[in-house]
Parts: C-alpha cells; sequence; structure tokens
C-alpha cells in the first residue's frame, strides 16, 4: 500500500482516474518502490496472470541475459569480435569493416550493418537459415560504434551467447535469468521473426527492473555484476529513433525531474521504468494498435508526485 512507503495514497488515486478517462488503451499498471507493490491495476480484460508481449522490451532481457554471461566468464570481454567468436564460419569475402563489429557494437545498436528492411525475412526465400549466417551476408554502411540504428543488432547477441554456451538462447536465459528470478511461466521464441514476441506477466517484466535496481543480485545470488549494470544504463551512443535520446546496453537513459533514470519501451506503449533515487519501478502494458508514446505522461506525472513529496 502506499502509506506503508510513506506516499500520498491521492497520487495513485489520479493515475486510475487519468488511465480510466485518457488512457484506456492501458492493459495494465505496476508499481514497485522499495520492493513493495503499491499499485497494481489491469484493464481491458488483463489480470496478473496474463501473458503480454512486451515488443522490444525483450532487448534488455537480452542485455541482462550478456550480463549474465560475462559473470560466469561464457564471454570474455564485450570488445570480443564477432568474426573472431564465429571464426570457422566467417566467409572469405567479408568486408574488412565487419571485422571490427564487436559485442559491444551489438548492444548500443551500432554495428553499421546494412540490415535489410523490416518483414524482409517474412519471405522464406529470404530466411533460408537463422543463425550468423544472415548477418554475414550484410553490408557494413558506417564505421562500427559510430551511428546509432535501431535494427536487429541484438539477433548478433542472440546468436553469439547461443554459440558461446553450447545453449539454444532462450534454455541458457531460462536457466541463468529467468528461473533465477522466478519467471516460469512466459513464451519466447529466439528465431528471428519471432525474438521479439515475449510474452510474460507485468509482475515478470517489474523483476528485470527490480534485478538492475539491486544491481544484479536476486535473493543474496549475483547474476550480473555490479559493473555491467552500471555500465549498462550509462550512456553509450546518442540515440535516434524512437526515443530519442541517450543509449546504454540495450536500455535508453534520461533524467525527469531532475531523477536519473533508465527504461525500456516497446511498440505500442511498453514501458519498463527503473527510477533509482525513488527506489521505483513502473511497467505499463497497452494494446499495440498504433506506438502510444502518451504512455509515459503517466511515468512523468508520478515522478512529478513523488518530487513533492
Amino acid at each position: 500500500m502506499p502509506e506503508e512507503q510513506d506516499m500520498d495514497p491521492g497520487i495513485f488515486e489520479q493515475m486510475l482516474n487519468a488511465i480510466q478517462e485518457d488512457f484506456r488503451h492501458i492493459n495494465s499498471t505496476l508499481v514497485i518502490k522499495g520492493g513493495s507493490i503499491i499499485f497494481e491495476k489491469y484493464f481491458n480484460g488483463y489480470n496478473r496472470y496474463s501473458l503480454q508481449n512486451t515488443a522490444c522490451i525483450f532487448k534488455s532481457f537480452i542485455t541482462a541475459a550478456v550480463g549474465t554471461a560475462l559473470n560466469k566468464n561464457i564471454i570474455d570481454s564485450l570488445d570480443e569480435r564477432i568474426a573472431d567468436i564465429f571464426k570457422d564460419q566467417v566467409p572469405d569475402s567479408i568486408d574488412e569493416s565487419f571485422c571490427k563489429i564487436t559485442l559491444k557494437h551489438a548492444l548500443t545498436n551500432s554495428t553499421g550493418l546494412n540490415w535489410h528492411p523490416p518483414g524482409y525475412y517474412s519471405s522464406p526465400d529470404n530466411l533460408k537459415y537463422d543463425d550468423i549466417r544472415l548477418v554475414f551476408e550484410l553490408d557494413v554502411i558506417s564505421e562500427p560504434g559510430k551511428v546509432f540504428s535501431y535494427k536487429p543488432d541484438p539477433q548478433i547477441l542472440v546468436y553469439s551467447l547461443s554459440h558461446l554456451s553450447g545453449e539454444d538462447f532462450v534454455k541458457y536465459a531460462d536457466a541463468n535469468l529467468l528461473k533465477p528470478m522466478g519467471i516460469v511461466d512466459y513464451q519466447w521464441d529466439a528465431g528471428f521473426n519471432t525474438i521479439e514476441n515475449l510474452r510474460i506477466t507485468a509482475r515478470d517484466i517489474a523483476k528485470l527492473g527490480y534485478l538492475y535496481l539491486r544491481k544484479g543480485t536476486w535473493e543474496d545470488k549475483i547474476l550480473i555484476s555490479d559493473d555491467y549494470i552500471t555500465e549498462s544504463t550509462m550512456p553509450q551512443i546518442r540515440g535516434d529513433f524512437p526515443e530519442r535520446g541517450d543509449y546504454g546496453y540495450l536500455w535508453w537513459i534520461s533524467e525527469l525531474y531532475g531523477n536519473k533514470v533508465y527504461y525500456s519501451s516497446g511498440f505500442g506503449g511498453q514501458y519498463l521504468f527503473v527510477i533509482p533515487p525513488h527506489d521505483m519501478i513502473v511497467v505499463i502494458t497497452s494494446r499495440m494498435d498504433k506506438p502510444h508514446p502518451e504512455n509515459k505522461i503517466i511515468i512523468r506525472n508520478l515522478i512529478e508526485d513523488m518530487n513533492r513529496q
């Protein structure tokens, strides 16, 4: 309850009224502060057990999986080059610039690769295989690490982690990230055309935020190093579309009313916000009929109200 966190319940009454009147496309809103749920509401037939499509929030689960692999020494360094990881599969005709691409470039959406347009791989003729060979076919159009582009760079991390761990990516993430956090009810296919389809509950989305808020430790077990959490959530490159702000390792970074925040977003107004100054996490899920960036108004208003307390 808000009172248990010394918060004015009126803040959440106003939030609920706003959602019901002006944000009817929102399916769920969850606020956690100090490790306790202080606001949890579902709409449009959804409930706490509903598996919801996270859209591109899945990318922050990928960076977390990479963090666990670093912690287990499966990955030696983020400076590992993709061409070295897959040295036995690199074609002789590979572009010299491709050999500069590292895991860090994939984490910051700055590989410089010229990915095919959305929908290209929907055709079976264009998706002859679903592995690193897809990536080796691409041209490099900008120097790695210099230009942000919101393209499928995270898929390189999926292929790399599968290769280095010797496991299917989802099986690896399940054993080393999801299950340790108590996330057992979800759907996730890590194929090229389906990796975005991570379906999970709002509470389980919040668990990822809580893991980061607690610097990678879950119930006294270190899943991700503090250093990786810090690096992930500090500006690494200036992002462009869709959020147009600072970008870390598959997290957006911003400042709202004097509060440093970082967040993950997905089409349709899906948001996972981590707000360290208030020890708070906010999850919003929403109908995926259009972008709905206006959902951030709910979070901005909440932070502004928190600052006034």
